[in-house]
């Protein structure tokens, strides 16, 4: 679990405007991905004035890191259990995970 999820962050879904999210993207997949995971897109078409709903730990999205440009969004939840617990209780639910059963709606 420590080698999927190394730190102890909060877990928060966040707020933020597609431009904002899409240069947070861009900047992710700069990093060279040793850090980071890929990212893709069923819909690559992220409007810049729309306002999207994201899930990240609390310290990327107070702009840490490098992603300054989280600072432009806003908490709107937080998670009341640790990033590994959140983890643990999905992978509990699920005999199988696949892509499809690992979209999470809810924190």
């Amino acid at each position: 679990m420590l080698e999927i999820i190394p730190f102890d962050n909060g877990v928060v879904e966040v707020e933020i405007k597609g431009k904002d999210l899409k240069a947070a993207l861009n900047f992710g997949m700069k990093t060279g991905g040793r850090k980071y995971p890929q990212y893709y897109f069923k819909d690559a078409n992220i409007d810049d004035n729309k306002k999207y709903k994201i899930i990240t730990s609390d310290f990327i999205a107070a702009g840490k890191d490098g992603f300054v440009s989280f600072k432009n969004s806003v908490v709107v939840k937080k998670a009341t259990e640790s990033p590994v617990q959140l983890l643990l209780n999905t992978i509990k639910n699920y005999k199988v995970i696949t892509d499809e059963n690992l979209k999470i709606e809810k924190l």
